[in-house]
Parts: structure tokens; C-alpha cells; sequence
């Protein structure tokens, strides 16, 4: 089957629902990017950016079942993308173990990598 949404249509509508993430506007990125999960249902950018809608609303617990979800349903390839913000958002929510063990399975992502080595400065007192 054929998708509904161009290639480049597509990425404009995650452009255009990641900055009603970065607005905290939960309901308009989570109506954007269930299109995008229409469409696209194993890109992790269809779990990340509802997920950081709820973070920046303070809601880490529900992005932390967003993301949860989304690791389920995403390709291997973005499952790092994926793992990493789970594990910040883990980090939020005070699931310190956790967190670290998603940061680790994601290390080689920037993000993952930023947070352990910041967590390393802070267990060693830096």
C-alpha cells in the first residue's frame, strides 16, 4: 500500500508538530503526530515528539508510556533515538536506575551520551 502522505509532506508535518512540542502544546502534537504514525508507524519521531510535548508540560510519567510504546513499535535503526529520551525522561521522574540502564542501551546517541557523561560529573563530585 501506497502512503497517503508525500515523502516530504510528511516531514513537514514533523517539522510543523515538533514545534507544537517544543510549545508544550500536547493536544496539537499528539494529533499531528498520530498522522505521522499513520503513515509512518515504525519512525520514532511519531513517539518523540508527543513525548516531549508532555515534558515540557511536566508530565514525564505519561511521555515515559509514550516512549515505552514507541520502543515497541519502532524500526531497530531509531530504537536509539527512542531509548535515549526515555531515559531523560526516566531521569525526570526520579527512576534513576532506569534511567541509566535506557541511557546505556542508547550510549551511542548524543543524547544518551551528554546525560551519562553529566552523570559521571556529578557522581564524581564535578
Amino acid at each position: 500500500m501506497s502512503p497517503v502522505i508525500e515523502r516530504d509532506d510528511l516531514q513537514l508535518l514533523a517539522e510543523i508538530g515538533m514545534l507544537a512540542a517544543m510549545r508544550g502544546d500536547v493536544a496539537s502534537a499528539q494529533t499531528i503526530f498520530a498522522a505521522v504514525r499513520q503513515e509512518r508507524p515504525e519512525s520514532a519521531a511519531g513517539y518523540v515528539g508527543p513525548a516531549l510535548a508532555l515534558l515540557f508540560r511536566g508530565r514525564a510519567a505519561e511521555a515515559i508510556g509514550e516512549l515505552q510504546r514507541g520502543m515497541l513499535a519502532v524500526e531497530a535503526s531509531q530504537q536509539q533515538d527512542v531509548q535515549a529520551l526515555l531515559g531523560f525522561a526516566l531521569q525526570i521522574e526520579g527512576r534513576g536506575a532506569e534511567s541509566q540502564q535506557a541511557l546505556q542501551a542508547a550510549r551511542n546517541h548524543p543524547v544518551a551520551a551528554a546525560l551519562l557523561a553529566q552523570g559521571q560529573r556529578v557522581h564524581l563530585g564535578g
